[in-house]
């Protein structure tokens, strides 16, 4: 299932493993972000924007370093993002979720520029971490 693969996909971001997890042999022991995000990208739904999922993976491409991949991942994410906001203006007219949607592909595009200028783009959070030990 494509939406649980993609929520294991921004759990792994959140945490900050962008990258897979190899052990000594080479084996991949855990999946990062990119590898889950970029599968569920695949397994949607030919012909439905995943605009919201092109985005999370643009953002853990560049904090895995791919910083191109990352520019090209979020240009298709604006692209879906825009093909969105037009269904939601179709339905409704200018809906308060066109509306939202709108200031949202604002910073989609803000990333963007400043990826491509060379600068640090507002890519989401990741949750810190405690030096607590467990029970």
């Amino acid at each position: 299932n494509p939406n649980v693969i993609d929520s294991m996909g921004w759990l792994r971001y959140k945490q900050g493993v962008f990258n897979d997890v190899v052990d000594g042999a080479g084996t991949i022991t855990q999946e990062g972000a990119v590898t889950l995000l970029t599968r569920a990208i695949r397994l949607s739904e030919p012909g439905i924007p995943n605009d919201a999922g092109l985005e999370h993976l643009g953002d853990a491409q560049w904090r895995a370093g791919l910083t191109t991949d990352a520019l090209k991942t979020w240009r298709q994410a604006s692209t879906a993002r825009e093909g969105t906001i037009q269904f939601y203006r179709g339905l409704d007219g200018e809906s308060a979720r066109a509306t939202e949607l709108k200031a949202d592909l604002d910073k989609l595009k803000g990333k963007i520029d400043a990826g491509a200028a060379g600068g640090q783009p507002a890519v989401a959070p990741i949750w810190p971490t405690t030096n607590t030990p467990a029970p």
